[in-house]
């Protein structure tokens, strides 16, 4: 298991609570930043991930939706720790299904309206075979609050 994802977490939890006290929190991390996924032995193919809800029909989140992945094999948990981390950073809870290849994570507070968040995946998560997960990062937007155009008595 990579040492470097309590730092990240770390990182990402900091950047939230203060973006001015580090410089770098003030803009959204560059793909490929964060922690390095475990690279698949030669010819072993990468657990493939996407994200399941929102749907391609609508690739934004209401806020009091959970955010659904799901994965092309049944996933092995590093521990205890948690499966992904959010950017801005965001408390919720996960839960696998039994089967180990879908991941709900619920917002403790809903996601924040017209918020564009990255979704970084541990990168301790590997296949049945010790294979990497082919995508650590994925990112996802939340719809807008809705507008008052008039209210009556």
């Amino acid at each position: 298991m990579r040492r470097d994802w309590p730092l990240f977490s770390l990182l990402v939890l900091a950047c939230s609570l203060a973006p001015s006290a580090l410089g770098s929190c003030a803009r959204k991390p560059e793909a490929g930043v964060g922690p390095t996924p475990q690279i698949s032995a030669p010819g072993v193919t990468p657990v493939e991930v996407q994200i399941l809800w929102p749907s391609a029909d609508s690739p934004r989140l209401y806020p009091n939706e959970p955010l659904v992945l799901g994965f092309s094999r049944p996933i092995s948990l590093p521990g205890d720790s948690a499966a992904l981390a959010l950017f801005p950073h965001l408390e919720g809870t996960e839960a696998w299904n039994a089967a180990g290849d879908l991941l709900t994570f619920t917002p403790l507070t809903g996601f924040a309206p017209g918020q564009t968040y990255s979704a970084y995946l541990h990168p301790g998560l590997h296949g049945p075979q010790g294979e990497a997960v082919a995508s650590p990062r994925l990112d996802f937007s939340v719809f807008t609050a809705p507008t008052v155009l008039s209210h009556s008595p």
